[in-house]
């Protein structure tokens, strides 16, 4: 047996043939590879893998089994982009673990063949533990599981699906003297990993004719807080993507603020229940998910499930959300052609709906599981892009990974494929919804980052320190009426408490007292001054410009980035100036300089000139860091070429203020 190849026995049995429905829905008929190790072929363990092959002809696509030594090295990067590349592959599903390395410059991971062939990977994981032990646990997988066939492989850039087989006992070995073990498969997760991988294969033959709901959270249930996602202007950022979609220029709301007033408006609840909208524009639609359609789908659920959701909410028939009539659940949502903008739907209800939003253990409410089910069943949904950090689904009960039939996110979402835009400072999240909801993340920018400064009452209070600076020396007659002043001024703004000291009478302090607060109040100023915040809120495929872009710059050059000196300390060192014991007034000397150096860099075209060329802190920014930067224009591109069915390069994630501009570009999963 040659080290990779095709199994041609079973391309030579009889197969399921696709019926004609699944060829209509599908619009042709695309092929999956199933890649599997050799190791099983040799052995003749490949009753799992096959049946896969059986199930993805089911649904009408062409499965062929190809077995592979190994993804590593050059020799199998060659035969088996040589192998998918003849079958005309589609999408890719494989039980194999990791297959790419670490890039020459440390700061990205490079899978050579995955990215040539430009396929999505689906990674159907083939559990080393029983199926019994799967079902007991409420983590899901094991360690050692999780590990190989979930952590590893998502540095590919794969889309972890589920578990479909587990290593079981066939055979007690009384003959032998040891147990003979076998993979074998799980019927309903069988189907959910060959349903993933068709739907993904399928999205390549119907680009820019695909139906995708786009999705916008609604946490907590407030009105006023719909649309919110960390770091993220969702409604100028939902109208760039749709701008992209093909949706045509007539047919959008005129700025984000008239998105979100017309996805308000057409919204059935709010915060105090059910409405009926009235005066519905064109693209506001009014939609009904019928009561007998989901009481059909909830039927099949586990025993188990259902009693969960009728001890929490109650019979269907009396939920949240049902119209008028009881004939069904009722949505509202924008329609612009092929593709609908809804907010995902409450969590649950009640006194303390933030609670519910985290519960581990509540159920989504019935309204909620409606709101995934018509998506899929009456607008016809083939992808789903949910707009930023972060959802509900993907923190529903359930399994931590490696997910059941009986896990809310899977019941709620099914097989449809999630490309997720994702603020890439927070892995942990992220990897969440990847390994809980198979989602594509698009890692997308922080927002625009600046420095506090001091304002109000603190801009007040440093103006009164400087003064009593110069009134120390020249004239301290005054001192007694400018520290009461300064007083005041503390208490108003509340830093009293954070000096250690209560609200009590009216200021009396001795000098030597005073003094030490005058050094705690410098030192708290400079610390709140310093601080980094937001300057604003991204926009996806929009690179930072003008200040902001300052700004940005000067917020990662801030600490060392890797082997690259930071541009606060170089400046800090030029001046004399020791940052761990600066006065207000000379860290103020420091970033002015700093900032003067990064604007000088902007005024010359971003090419570093003159001094500015000798220094390495400065020719990173321009070489490196601006390009970097100027790559956020591809977070579009890569939620585009997902729904068309395309592989999304893998890239790092972590917080670029934080010493990981290696980050950069985003658009990456």
């Amino acid at each position: 047996v040659p080290p990779y190849g095709v199994a041609e026995e079973y391309l030579e049995r009889e197969a399921g043939v696709p019926g004609q429905n699944e060829r209509q829905i599908l619009g042709g008929i695309p092929t999956i590879a199933v890649l599997f190790y050799r190791a099983l072929y040799v052995a003749g363990n490949v009753m799992a893998i096959y049946s896969l092959c059986d199930e993805i002809r089911e649904l009408g696509a062409n499965a062929v089994p190809v077995f592979c030594y190994s993804l590593r090295g050059e020799e199998a990067e060659n035969a088996l982009a040589e192998i998918l590349m003849s079958l005309s592959a589609d999408a890719v599903v494989t039980t194999v673990w990791a297959a790419g390395k670490a890039n020459e410059d440390g700061d990205g991971w490079d899978v050579p063949w995955v990215n040539q062939l430009g396929i999505p990977v689906i990674q159907a994981i083939a559990s080393t533990s029983s199926r019994d032990d799967w079902q007991e646990r409420s983590s899901g997988l094991d360690p050692t599981d999780v590990a190989m066939s979930v952590a590893i492989p998502e540095f590919d850039g794969r889309i972890i699906s589920v578990p479909f087989s587990f290593k079981e006992v066939v055979d007690e070995g009384e003959q032998i003297g040891s147990e003979v073990t076998s993979y074998r498969p799980v019927s309903d997760r069988l189907n959910r990993v060959a349903q993933l991988a068709v739907r993904l294969a399928s999205l390549r033959s119907r680009s820019g004719q695909r139906r995708i709901a786009v999705v916008m959270s609604a946490y907590p249930t407030k009105r006023s807080r719909l649309g919110n996602a960390v770091g993220l202007d969702t409604p100028a950022s939902v109208l760039a993507l749709l701008r992209a979609m093909g949706v045509a220029e007539s047919q959008l709301p005129a700025d984000g603020d008239a998105l979100m007033e017309l996805l308000a408006g057409c919204l059935p609840y709010d915060d105090s229940g059910l409405v009926m909208p009235r005066n519905l524009s064109e693209s506001q639609e009014l939609v009904v998910y019928p009561l007998d359609r989901y009481l059909e789908r909830f039927n099949r659920l586990s025993p188990k499930v259902q009693a969960e959701m009728l001890d929490s909410w109650g019979e269907p028939s009396a939920s949240f959300g049902l119209d008028s009539e009881s004939v069904g659940f009722l949505f509202g949502l924008l329609s612009f052609g092929d593709v609908i903008v809804a907010a995902q739907p409450p969590r649950g209800y009640g006194a303390n709906p933030v609670a519910i939003y985290h519960s581990p253990m509540l159920p989504p409410m019935h309204y909620y599981l409606a709101f995934y089910w018509l998506l899929e069943d009456f607008f016809g949904a083939e992808a789903i892009v949910h707009v930023g950090k972060h959802g509900t689904l993907e923190w529903l009960p359930g399994k931590g990974v490696g997910l059941s039939s009986d896990c809310f996110p899977d019941i709620a979402l099914g097989s449809i494929p999630l490309v997720y835009p994702f603020v890439v400072n927070d892995p942990g999240e992220g990897a969440q919804a990847k390994r809980r909801a198979h989602a594509v993340i698009v890692d997308h920018l922080i927002p625009p980052m600046t420095r506090a400064e001091a304002y109000d009452d603190l801009s007040k209070l440093e103006g009164l320190l400087e003064e009593h600076a110069k009134v120390s020396a020249l004239d301290p007659s005054k001192l007694p009426m400018l520290r009461e002043e300064i007083w005041r001024c503390v208490e108003s703004a509340q830093m009293h408490h954070e000096l250690g000291r209560q609200d009590g009478p009216e200021y009396s302090f001795g000098e030597d007292e005073f003094d030490d607060i005058l050094v705690e109040l410098d030192g708290y100023l400079c610390e709140l001054k310093d601080a980094q915040i937001r300057g604003g809120l991204h926009v996806l495929g929009s690179p930072p410009e003008g200040e902001a872009l300052i700004d940005m710059v000067l917020a990662m050059t801030r600490l060392n980035q890797g082997a690259i000196p930071s541009l606060r300390g170089k400046v800090a060192g030029e001046l004399g100036i020791d940052m761990a014991v600066a006065s207000s007034s000379e860290v103020d000397r420091v970033e002015a300089r700093a900032r003067e150096a990064v604007s000088s860099l902007e005024r010359d075209g971003w090419i570093a000139k003159g001094a500015a060329a000798q220094d390495p802190t400065l020719n990173w920014v321009c070489e490196r860091l601006i390009p970097a930067l100027r790559g956020t224009e591809n977070e579009i591109g890569a939620i585009i070429s997902a729904l068309d069915g395309r592989h999304v390069p893998s890239g790092p994630s972590g917080a670029p203020t934080r010493g990981m501009a290696h980050v950069l570009p985003t658009g990456r999963n």
